[in-house]
């Protein structure tokens, strides 16, 4: 630990010293000495190969350029409507100058010159032309936009400009695969792309906007002329050691009228195209035009298809993304996704159980083969009549095919269990929704959508097992091996509709009325029952297992949504008013109705001449269990657990405030961010659980204990001409009660990390980044507590090389301590490659290795209930691959 600090301090020190540059600030006014707002300045080298440099003044005209030291540049300054101005510049010591524009009258001129600049900002558009930052070296649309100043973008493929997350992806005016900004930083080539747009307050509905306040950025990307009306894009194929492959193709086709995208790609290498949270993004419903307090609660896809670490794989992936316009009032728009996968999985865990009265070990070894289907699609319709109306009509449909095998073996002390699970299941979602927008003046305009969801999950399980699950419960026939087949079948149907009304009152004052209903109707169904050798079957039916649920739910709400701007501040507040109606019957028939009102806030201030956003929120959620939490009969759930729901359940309740500050700052290259959110629910409808050894029986309840959420986030961010540094910290600290053997227990979960770097940007420099992170567990009870500490100093280099060689190499070492038990385990992981490609050559190059030191598991830790673990996760071995890239 102290060498790696050493280590760092050293680094920052060498850096340091490598940093020759100097200062030329100061402002840019006009004859009146008016300061001008994003003015251009470009300082391009005399007699040098060196790259020119620019920056824009900020709203109170000031800049500030950093010059290498002991050169002469040619300084450019321009302005829509003002005359250009030219001057030389020999940087050889810090210098401050003002500088005055004079008024032009040949303003076409100015706009042409304007839109040559490599930083235009028109309103709440940013557009970089992307030709003034390249170098010739990037291979996609991610390496583009990490070389934009002002926009970050993370290793999920998520894309932050000025701080704030990009919401939409288009290219060309158009969504890209739903606005998926994954696919397109990973996939669009680099050599493609001309301008990157950033919109801020984006709306879908672009004759509303002014009309609505919103949190929606998109980013559009603008393609160079050269690559529109063929098809371009590239093909990769790989072949690694043993039997390692890969296969990936992207292909774009666009023209005015049509857009056509393909991605696919097949691997056994763990690599995947889509995630989970890739797949979230793909629903249907309401367009974002209708945020969250607009609409009742909704359930999103939730496929459980994303195991982070396996010891085989195999994953196919096949996407189609078309846009038509079909004349100058209808367009069309579509999408095909399959995705296969095949992987294997294994764990090795120490499970300690933290119960009130009793505590022990579980030595847990899990292995699991699972077989993954999915396919789904998307088809919108969207019709204009006018300018002032726009109709659209879209539907949805997806489907899961999943085959899973579990085999968990089970020691507490000295007794084994074995226990061998078959899940086979099918899913089938759709979506249909139908949308109208009409603006009638610059003061009013009307929304309205009609929606319709339908969600059907039949799963057959089969498990064996060698001892007898909750004797006292599962009434069991002895046997050498119990072999138990569960069937769930699960049923959810929502029809919901909304009409909106917005008022413009004036430019600083808008209110939106919103009328709304939802209807969902679920059915929860359950058998489970044993397989005996003569072939009868032991159904536990008789025994109090069993459920035939149906639920119906409905919504019927309205409110009113108020936003005023007061100088520099922002104030937002709705008020919402829900009647919740709802019935179950199984055994017997509870109808049930309530009032619940709904309150949210909203405070924010930005300031215009710091560059600093300041936002307070706290409001009042309300939301319905699931149907299986309302089921009044048992049903297995794992290998040492039973469950059983509560039908008096009601709608749950919690208090969630947040705090957020930013300050971002181009011209000085600072973006800091600091979140705060704190949730508390009330009367937390929380489990019951009853334990004998390891088995349990879980019920859930309400409790008036506390239960609450504390998060906190801290990023900061320093750019200078050549070195980047940044600091993030994570802090999240939870209070749960559970109700355990008839005593209330307190469970307290406080986890944290801070990551620490440093990172070189100098184009003539191989691009280094060195850092340290620390993350700590601490998780307690009454009578427990558990300490975990992981230190994790790495190690990233980019560099290119001889021309059209790029090499990259990333480390890192990770130290993991089990406080409690006085244990620790250290492993490294690495990877690297090496590309190979010429500028004008259709042909490409790359050897990679992937886990470079062949390290066969990682530890992490976990707390669920009242189970603390640490874990051992298996991984894929080394991988070295040699691809070849067709470049079309």
């Amino acid at each position: 630990m102290k060498n790696n600090l050493t280590l760092f301090i050293s680094f920052l020190f060498c850096i340091g010293i490598y940093s020759q540059v100097v200062t030329l600030n100061g402002t840019v006014s006009d004859s009146l000495n008016n300061p001008l707002a994003y003015s251009t300045l470009i300082a391009k080298p005399v007699d040098s190969d060196r790259s020119l440099l620019f920056t824009t003044t900020n709203n109170q005209g000031e800049f500030k350029l950093q010059l290498h030291n002991d050169l002469q540049y040619t300084i450019t300054v321009s302005m829509l409507g003002f005359k250009t101005l030219d001057f030389s510049h020999t940087a050889l010591e810090d210098f401050k100058m003002d500088i005055q524009l004079s008024t032009d009258v040949t303003k076409l001129d100015a706009v042409t010159v304007v839109m040559e600049l490599p930083i235009s900002i028109k309103k709440d558009t940013i557009i970089y032309r992307v030709d003034k930052f390249v170098t010739g070296e990037e291979r996609k649309l991610k390496n583009i936009l990490e070389k934009l100043p002002g926009i970050e973008v993370d290793k999920d493929g998520t894309v932050t400009s000025q701080g704030k997350k990009v919401t939409h992806v288009l290219v060309e005016n158009k969504s890209f695969f739903g606005g998926n900004s994954k696919l397109a930083v990973d996939n669009i080539p680099a050599n493609a792309v001309n301008e990157v747009e950033i919109i801020d307050d984006y709306n879908e509905i672009s004759f509303l906007k002014g009309m609505t306040r919103t949190d929606n950025m998109a980013m559009n990307i603008k393609l160079k002329e050269g690559k529109k009306n063929f098809v371009f894009g590239d093909i990769e194929a790989g072949k690694g050691n043993e039997s390692f492959y890969k296969a990936h193709a992207n292909l774009f086709y666009y023209r005015p009228e049509l857009n056509i995208n393909f991605i696919g790609g097949l691997n056994n290498t763990g690599e995947k195209t889509f995630t989970f949270k890739d797949y979230q993004n793909f629903t249907g419903g309401p367009s974002s035009n209708f945020n969250a307090r607009d609409m009742a609660e909704r359930k999103t896809i939730s496929d459980a298809i994303e195991v982070t670490d396996v010891t085989k794989s195999e994953n196919t992936v096949g996407a189609l993304n078309i846009t038509k316009t079909l004349n100058d009032k209808i367009d069309l728009s579509s999408y095909l996704i399959f995705s296969g996968s095949k992987y294997e999985n294994r764990m090795e865990a120490t499970n300690d159980y933290m119960l009130p009265d009793n505590s022990f070990l579980e030595k847990v070894t899990n292995t699991g083969t699972f077989h993954k289907k999915l396919g789904l699609g998307k088809i919108k319709l969207t019709y204009a009549p006018n300018t002032l109306e726009q109709w659209s009509f879209d539907i949805m449909a997806k489907g899961t095919d999943n085959t899973d095998q579990n085999s968990i073996l089970s020691i507490i002390n000295t007794t084994e269990q074995s226990f061998n699970s078959l899940d086979d299941s099918e899913d089938v979602y759709a979506n249909g929704n139908v949308e109208w927008h009409k603006k009638l003046s610059s003061k009013h305009a009307f929304s309205s959508s009609a929606n319709f969801e339908f969600d059907k999950n039949n799963t057959n399980i089969f498990w064996d097992t060698n001892r007898a699950i909750s004797q006292g419960i599962v009434p069991l026939e002895p046997d050498d091996i119990y072999r138990l087949e569960l069937l769930r079948q699960v049923q959810n149907s929502t029809v919901s509709g909304i009409f909106k009304h917005y008022w413009n009152i004036d430019n600083f004052n808008i209110l939106h009325a919103t009328f709304g209903n939802q209807y969902k109707a679920y059915q929860f169904v359950t058998n489970d029952s044993q397989l005996l050798d003569d072939g009868t079957i032991n159904d536990f039916s008789s025994n109090g297992f069993g459920n035939d649920l149906s639920f119906r739910l409905n919504d019927l709400y309205a409110g009113m949504y108020y936003n005023a701007r007061v100088g520099e501040f922002e104030f937002h507040q709705s008020l919402f008013l829900h009647n919740y109606s709802w019935s179950i019957d199984q055994a017997n028939i509870i109808n049930k109705n309530k009032w619940v009102l709904l309150p949210d806030v909203s405070i924010r201030r930005r300031s215009s001449s710091s560059g600093a956003f300041l936002r307070l929120d706290s409001k009042l959620k309300s939301s319905f269990s699931d149907a299986e939490r309302l089921a009044g009969k048992y049903y297995l759930q794992s290998y040492n657990s039973v469950y059983i729901g509560n039908e008096d359940l009601e709608n749950d309740l919690s208090h969630y405030s947040s705090l957020t500050y930013s300050r971002s700052s181009l011209l000085r290259g600072l973006y800091v961010l600091g979140v705060m959110s704190y949730e508390y629910r009330i009367n937390e409808i929380t489990n019951s659980i009853i334990t004998e050894g390891q088995d349990r029986l879980t019920s859930p309840i309400r409790l008036s204990a506390p239960n609450q959420n504390l998060n906190g986030t801290i990023i900061a961010k320093k750019s200078t001409r050549n070195f980047k540094y940044s600091l993030t910290t994570r802090l999240n600290s939870s209070r749960s009660s559970q109700q355990i053997n008839g005593t209330i227990s307190d469970y307290k979960n406080t986890t944290g990390s801070y990551r620490l770097s440093a990172q070189t940007l100098h184009k003539e420099f191989p691009i280094i980044e060195v850092g340290f992170k620390q993350s700590l567990g601490n998780y307690g009870s009454n009578n427990h507590t558990f300490n975990f500490l992981t230190n994790e100093p790495f190690i990233s280099v980019e560099y290119d090389f001889l021309k059209n060689f790029i090499g990259s190499f990333d480390y890192t070492h990770y130290r993991y301590q089990n406080k409690s038990t006085d244990s620790s385990h250290e492993f490294s992981i690495g990877n690297a490659s090496f590309y190979y490609g010429k500028e004008n050559s259709a042909w490409d190059f790359k050897l990679s290795v992937q886990n470079l030191f062949d390290i066969r598991y990682k530890n992490q830790n976990s707390f669920n209930d009242f189970i603390v673990s640490d874990q051992n996760i298996f991984v894929l071995p080394r991988i070295a691959m040699l691809s070849l890239i067709y470049k079309l």
